[in-house]
């Protein structure tokens, strides 16, 4: 396994996660069958060919203007918005939605003499990698893939280089961490900026791409990207932090058939008994269905409009809560760091739950109460028993 590759080699790495890379499977010396291998030659090239000729029905859109700030947008556009966090609006960037090279047609077209001498070192890249002693799933997974990936990193590297050219000072960002619009981007010379969008899980480095910096939201994330051989400066998002709290909760759904509604709704009434006001907020991915909204009026809950607070931290800064409830959210990480005490419920099935516990850097167990086994501490709390800034110190520091 190449740990210290080059960064012109880490777009054959996407798809390889720290689990895959730390598999104890057999390690191989040969899937050099001739026909694979070429029929990835062909594939790709086709593909490739089918990009050059795209361009040429689609209209350039004159006003898709390239600023000096790009943001690489991926399938999910909220994933982006930790952008605002460090002053940048709305007016001061160009998106691009490099899941769809359709849209970035609309910027700029990609000469045919361009793509093939990139696409003869793309390939060039592809066979180091695959006759290098690669674990054997490593391997396989850049063989799969490389029908697809060779040719849009290729449209996408061309496409990236010529922004570069006609402007060099521009920068980029992404939420989307490691993709292949991500690693041609950086390939192609342009500076980049991952804005993680929510908890980072563990990762295997050699395929984290070269950004410039990253941002992160816990001290804990920051420490592990450190003690990794990744090279970007690492940054945790600035917070506000709460001196006032008022008699309200906060809670943090999970993805909808994640979410153990017997629980949650025992956890509720647990607070309406103790005169709390509970509001909800939805996770983005979700749609407000049928059911969920008779849990939710059931419950008389309020609802939190995601359109005008999508993150956790403007939410508790706007809302003020005693506590925030969640299950492994990122938002129980953003709780802590603005003085307010999260409260973690597990999600269901259990492995599920489990398989995020495991890997997610941050400690989300040590650094909120359970609610399945620190209920008394939460009573404690509420009826003044213990004092609520020791809880926070303890949760900080246990």
């Amino acid at each position: 396994m190449i740990n210290n590759i080059l960064g012109k080699y880490k777009w054959t790495l996407c798809g390889v996660n720290y689990l895959l890379a730390s598999k104890d499977g057999k390690k191989t010396s040969s899937y050099n069958n001739i026909f694979v291998i070429y029929s990835v030659y062909i594939r790709s090239l086709f593909r490739l060919i089918f990009y050059f000729v795209e361009q040429f029905f689609i209209k350039i859109d004159d006003n898709y203007i390239v600023k000096d700030h790009i943001v690489l947008e991926v399938d999910k556009s909220y994933r982006h918005k930790n952008l605002y966090r460090l002053g940048l609006s709305e007016s001061k960037i160009t998106k691009i939605k490099v899941f769809n090279l359709a849209d970035t047609m609309k910027f700029q077209r990609v000469g045919v003499g361009e793509l093939l001498r990139q696409f003869v070192i793309t390939l060039s890249e592809f066979n180091y990698m695959i006759s290098s002693h690669q674990k054997y799933e490593i391997k396989i997974n850049i063989i799969r893939n490389a029908p697809l990936f060779i040719p849009i990193y290729t449209y996408l590297f061309c496409f990236f280089k010529k922004i570069k050219r006609a402007n060099p000072k521009c920068v980029a960002y992404t939420g989307g961490g490691i993709s292949i619009a991500t690693n041609a981007c950086i390939s192609a010379g342009i500076s980049s900026t991952y804005l993680a969008h929510g908890s980072i899980e563990k990762v295997y480095y050699a395929a984290f791409p070269n950004f410039s910096s990253v941002y992160v939201y816990s001290d804990e994330e920051k420490k592990y990207l450190e003690s990794t051989q990744i090279s970007a400066n690492i940054y945790v998002y600035p917070y506000d932090y709460l001196n006032k709290h008022n008699k309200l909760v906060i809670l943090f759904l999970n993805i909808e058939l994640a979410n153990d509604y017997t629980a949650l709704t025992k956890l509720v009434n647990f607070f309406k008994f103790f005169k709390y006001h509970v509001y909800v907020k939805i996770h983005p991915v979700d749609n407000y269905n049928t059911d969920l909204k008779d849990w939710i009026r059931n419950l008389n809950l309020q609802v939190i409009d995601n359109k005008k607070y999508w993150d956790a931290s403007s939410i508790i800064k706007h809302l003020k809560p005693s506590y925030t409830i969640g299950s492994l959210s990122t938002s129980l990480c953003e709780s802590l760091k603005m003085g307010v005490i999260p409260i973690n419920i597990p999600s269901v099935p259990a492995d599920y739950y489990e398989f995020w516990r495991d890997a997610l850097v941050y400690p989300t167990e040590k650094r909120a109460l359970s609610w399945t086994s620190e209920k008394d501490i939460i009573r404690s709390i509420i009826s003044e028993e213990v004092l609520y800034s020791d809880i926070l110190e303890l949760l900080k520091n246990r």
